[in-house]
């Protein structure tokens, strides 16, 4: 994909974001993760251009079954943008949210930079000024869903908001031994460390990793979503999404919409 296709077809899932619309696959068919990380580049860079700013990044596919689901072969990362973090709230507006569904996830925020190929959990947690417990909402802009890794990428791995919770100091969670049960709406979730890596840090690590291959790497202030201890659960206007992390802390917000 030429870097002009790649920034028509950013412009296009950009587009049926803001309206709440879809793309058909029929637009960008068979797109490889190369042409993928190319749009989503270009889409990254459109956001700021917006007058977004980054906020930090995000990891997904972090299960075999996960990754499955669009024929991947490994975890996979993307951006996340100031405009869609939020403080946790009684309500959520899921207004231009057609398909919403929502993961529970720890989220760090660092107080230094990590670059290189090659950190560790205890790396991560050293560079880390705060932990806090997170609900990722994430819709994609395909119609019918992503048909492969390349567009799951392209579509920043179907990011669409985040809603951070209170701010936890990292020594008081033992990551690895992390479990959270919860309920989105009339269903019940429930999952652990186990689904990322065994232990968020670590997940965060190879997040690390990743860019590193891309000439990249973490900054101060950025805010980090693990992965998905539980979910993507669908979730509907109206539905209210608790979710307990332990020490961690718990999160409750209603989706509703304002339309």
């Amino acid at each position: 994909m030429i870097e002009t296709n790649a920034a028509e077809l950013a412009r296009l899932l950009r587009t049926a974001q803001q309206a709440g619309t879809r793309v058909p696959r029929a637009a960008a068919p068979g797109l490889d993760a190369a042409a993928g990380h190319a749009v989503q580049t270009a889409g990254r860079a459109l956001r700021v251009a917006e007058g977004d700013r980054q906020a930090g990044w995000k990891v997904g596919l972090t299960t075999e079954a996960a990754q499955a689901t669009v024929s991947a072969t490994g975890p996979v990362s993307g951006y996340l943008v100031g405009s869609t973090v939020t403080a946790v709230a009684p309500t959520f507006d899921a207004t231009l949210l057609p398909a919403p569904r929502v993961e529970v996830e720890v989220a760090f925020v660092l107080a230094g930079g990590l670059q290189g190929p090659d950190l560790t959990a205890a790396d991560v947690l050293a560079a880390t000024a705060y932990l806090a417990p997170a609900l990722e909402i994430v819709d994609s802009r395909w119609e019918g869903g992503p048909d492969g890794v390349g567009a799951l990428l392209a579509d920043d791995v179907s990011a669409a908001a985040v809603v951070v919770g209170q701010r936890v100091d990292p020594d008081a969670v033992a990551l690895p031994e992390l479990r959270v049960t919860g309920r989105v709406g009339a269903t019940e979730v429930s999952g652990g460390a186990e689904n990322v890596f065994g232990d968020p840090a670590r997940a965060v690590a190879w997040l690390c990793a990743d860019l590193h291959r891309r000439g990249e790497g973490l900054r101060a202030g950025d805010l980090v979503l693990s992965g998905a201890l539980c979910g993507p659960t669908p979730v509907r206007v109206g539905d209210a999404v608790e979710a307990d992390l332990g020490a961690l802390g718990r999160l409750r917000t209603e989706f509703v919409t304002s339309a």
